[in-house]
């Protein structure tokens, strides 16, 4: 939707000056700490992790890296799957986590995301209603 080559939005993130752990950290998605579309004061509203594309430099096997994906329209937790070479350069695979959208029946976390309070109106494993963002979307 709306995929021209065009940006998806204008990114506040840290420079990781005085704390180079927050490098690329998200701080405001067009200009907002949330997105307004998922329960409200919750984690799912939240914007987190970077957009994808930058990392803070010494990246452990351990860490569950969050990333925001506007196309997604949320923030999701990428897991460490394997090690790699590129062009003679190692470095790590982060994979999305396992529960990320796993169903909210199975893993509470996940009930932000669902339309109504009501279980038998959430979507199962594997499928976000992104509908309510993607209609917010300014041409």
């Amino acid at each position: 939707m709306q995929k021209n080559g065009s940006t998806d939005g204008e990114y506040k993130i840290q420079t990781g000056v005085g704390d180079s752990s927050l490098f690329g950290e998200t701080i405001l998605y067009n200009g907002k700490s949330t997105l307004g579309f998922w329960e409200p004061l919750s984690h799912c509203d939240k914007i987190n992790g970077s957009d994808g594309s930058i990392f803070p430099p010494f990246v452990e096997k351990s860490w569950r890296i969050p990333i925001f994906s506007s196309d997604l329209c949320r923030s999701v937790d990428l897991d460490y799957h394997s090690e790699m070479e590129m062009h003679g350069i190692k470095g790590y695979r982060f994979k999305l986590a396992r529960d990320a959208l796993e169903d909210p029946v199975v893993n509470r976390n996940n009930r932000c995301y669902c339309k109504e309070s009501n279980d038998m109106e959430c979507l199962m494993d594997g499928v976000l209603d992104v509908s309510a963002c993607k209609s917010m979307r300014i041409i």
